[in-house]
């Protein structure tokens, strides 16, 4: 009975069979294939890969508008180009490699302004033609720089000067007093207007009579200055009025 009625399926179902059978020897035929191909995939052996690392020049895309970074307002068309630069890794991590020899070339380039212009234009480029591993140039340190001495500031009361005291001013240029050794000072305040004998320890005065009338001014004895006139008047009505004090120097 069972004959009968699936007599007819027989070689169809031995056709499934069959058809199955290969379907999985395929398969597993294809996946030892892999298996092989991944075991014999090529090896870069240690020297390719050391040669490879050096620092030598080599081609890398650069930016176009980076080397032509004042034309803003163009479009470049490619975008970047190929240009052989210095790259590699050196045996000092605190060495670079940089170029120690260039040279230029010449590449077309479009040009593109929207909604305005469009040109082909030819651009000029630097490619590094060989490398080398550097140092970083040590920078040696400042000298430390002398902080001038303070100056002597007036007392101040309430923002304002006292009355009676005089800043004392200090001239560019001028040089320290130097006295005679074992001397006292001829001035406190005054000194570089004194000239100091280094035996007598005597003090005088370095302006003369004949300087301060080159100068159109009159020599004052007291203070060892050359006054206007109109201060030379007043000392000597201060004379006749009977007064001996001279005057301070200002």
């Amino acid at each position: 009975m069972w004959r009968r009625r699936h007599g007819a399926l027989g070689p169809l179902l031995l056709l499934l069979l069959l058809l199955l059978l290969f379907a999985v020897t395929a398969q597993a035929g294809l996946g030892r294939g892999r298996h092989r191909a991944q075991l014999t995939l090529p090896v870069v052996r240690l020297e390719e890969v050391w040669r490879r690392s050096q620092c030598r020049p080599a081609e890398r895309m650069v930016s176009v508008a980076s080397e032509r970074q004042g034309a803003v307002e163009w479009f470049f068309r490619p975008a970047c180009v190929a240009l052989r630069r210095c790259s590699g890794c050196c045996g000092d991590e605190s060495a670079r490699c940089e170029a120690t020899a260039t040279a230029n070339v010449t590449l077309q380039v479009l040009l593109i302004r929207p909604l305005q212009d469009h040109r082909l234009e030819e651009m000029t480029f630097v490619e590094h033609t060989a490398c080398e591993c550097r140092e970083p140039a040590q920078q040696q340190p400042p000298p430390p720089q002398q902080q001038p001495a303070p100056e002597s500031r007036t007392p101040h009361r309430n923002g304002k000067k006292e009355p009676g005291v005089r800043r004392e001013r200090k001239k560019h240029g001028r040089k320290p007093p130097s006295n005679a050794p074992g001397c006292p000072p001829c001035a406190p305040r005054h000194a570089h207007l004194y000239r100091q004998d280094a035996r007598t320890c005597q003090c005088a005065c370095k302006a003369t009579d004949a300087r301060c009338r080159r100068r159109g001014r009159v020599f004052n004895p007291h203070t060892c200055r050359c006054n206007g006139r109109r201060r030379r008047r007043r000392w000597e009505a201060l004379n006749r009025s009977g007064s001996t004090s001279p005057p301070r120097p200002p």
